[in-house]
């Protein structure tokens, strides 16, 4: 079960509670109903916080509170709930729907209804129980400040005359940042969404540098490599059945009766036993996935926090490709090929012995193998070309070797993340939204956010990349 869908359940069933002049009235009057909306709306804090959950990229909890706060005139204590799992929230959720249905007939289709588009502003405006809706669904309250329980706590009546709760208006000053005192203008970023937080131990200076530096070296290696498969896989060698050293020979078992002509790639005699099945749209897609990476990393930092960090996808990608890289053309013997162990002739020859093996084939001889490769493939070998290749494959090898070991540099340096700070981060966070929902001010310590004029800078130098590309557009066309 997602938290995404649960909470879009949980917000269209509360929308739709609270358009219900009936429902609605009856949070002022049912405590059981008012107890299972307010657990439902502490249920959405969770789902944000701990699940990172939202419905068209806005949070809906505290336009809830805030409605909730102003149809029943109390200060209520919302909080999230500790550990609270998704198939928990999602049966808060059910028990309510099931409750509405009971107690007052509104079916589970009318509570889920999406045909209203669910908004903040929707919401406000959903947030008042008038006195003609409390002589129709309910009883006539008093003014005057009184006191009421759930569960056992006591609740303060505000009184009737107050139509919006004292939630804290001075917190965009502290933070500079939009605040929750103008429901519908957004809330407090929880920590992790807010460029100010900063959730590692340690900054890797010149971090941009560092991703230079691992795009260089990922794509050196992706280009010697797409040279080295188009070298080794074109121009083949081709072997027909009717040359002499093969008509008469052993060597014809291999060919089956309506084969003609067997064709070797070249990487055959370097003993790359794998290249032989590389798709060059399989290639294609290596080199899109180069170029893309390589891009994401030389350009310029996106948000604060990665001018001192890497993101592990990065880092992830480009031990891919050299992994590709490697099982694609050194799986075989060819390091002991280049290194002249091994000849061309005993990769043919063993070659042509697995393809014989693989196909119970039995009784080619050394002899008409010998003859083959002399005849046929020796002749057409160019000396340059293997020199070029061999050249390749050894600076292919060192770059990839330089790259295995940059990249385990580059997984101790990188920063990794502060639990200790993101629990502590959080933990002030939902202080926050708690004495918030119930109209208090509270400052979150500001010592777990970076200083604002850091951010600011970074920001501003940002802004003048983008304004300066657009202009840059702009003459072009």
């Amino acid at each position: 079960m997602e938290a995404q869908s649960v909470y879009q359940s949980v917000i269209t069933s509360l929308f739709n509670l609270i358009k219900d002049e009936k429902l609605r009235t009856n949070v002022l009057f049912d405590l059981d109903l008012r107890k299972k909306v307010i657990a439902n709306i502490n249920n959405l804090l969770a789902l944000e916080i701990d699940y990172q959950a939202s419905f068209k990229d806005e949070k809906y909890s505290a336009a809830f509170a805030k409605a909730v706060v102003n149809i029943t005139k109390e200060k209520i204590k919302f909080e999230k709930p500790d550990q609270k799992a998704i198939i928990d929230c999602y049966a808060d959720y059910s028990d309510m729907i099931t409750f509405c249905l009971n107690l007052y007939g509104i079916s589970k289709e009318t509570l889920s209804n999406t045909s209203i588009e669910i908004t903040t502003k929707e919401i406000s405006l959903n947030s008042k129980v008038s006195e003609e809706m409390k002589k129709k669904y309910g009883e006539t309250t008093s003014n005057s400040e009184t006191k009421k329980t759930i569960d056992g706590k006591e609740i303060e009546i505000v009184g009737a005359t107050s139509d919006k709760p004292n939630f804290n208006g001075d917190y965009n000053k502290s933070f500079n940042q939009k605040g929750f005192n103008q429901m519908g203008e957004g809330f407090p970023l929880p920590p992790l969404n807010d460029q100010k937080f900063f959730p590692f131990k340690t900054k890797l200076k010149n971090a941009y540098w560092f991703k230079v530096a691992l795009a260089s070296f990922y794509s050196f290696s992706g280009l010697t490599y797409l040279i080295l498969v188009i070298l080794l896989n074109t121009n083949s060698f081709n072997l027909p059945k009717s040359a002499s050293s093969i008509a008469n020979s052993t060597f014809s078992k291999l060919y089956g009766e309506n084969v003609e002509t067997l064709s070797l790639a070249k990487s055959l005699l370097f003993g790359i036993s794998y290249s032989q099945n590389i798709s060059f749209y399989l290639l294609a897609f290596n080199f899109l996935l180069l170029f893309y990476i390589s891009y994401i990393m030389i350009k310029p930092p996106a948000t604060y926090k990665e001018q001192f960090w890497i993101p592990w996808l990065n880092i992830f990608f480009a031990g891919v490709f050299i992994f590709v890289n490697l099982i694609t053309l050194y799986l075989g013997n060819v390091i002991s090929v280049i290194a002249g162990n091994v000849s061309y002739f005993d990769n043919f020859a063993a070659a042509i012995k697995n393809t014989a093996a693989k196909n119970n084939i039995s009784g080619i001889s050394d002899e008409d193998i010998r003859r083959v490769y002399d005849e046929l493939i020796a002749p057409n070998l160019k000396d340059n070309e293997l020199k070029a290749i061999t050249a390749l494959l050894w600076l292919n090898f060192i770059i990839l070797m330089l790259s295995i070991v940059y990249i385990v540099v580059l997984v101790i340096l990188n920063p990794k993340y502060d639990r200790e700070k993101i629990l502590y981060a959080n933990q002030e966070y939902q202080k926050l939204m708690s004495e918030m929902m119930q109209g208090r001010t509270y400052e979150m310590d500001r010592s777990i956010y970076e200083p604002e004029i850091n951010v600011q800078e970074f920001i501003n130098k940002k802004n003048e990349r983008k304004n300066k590309n657009k202009e840059d557009n702009e003459k072009d066309n």
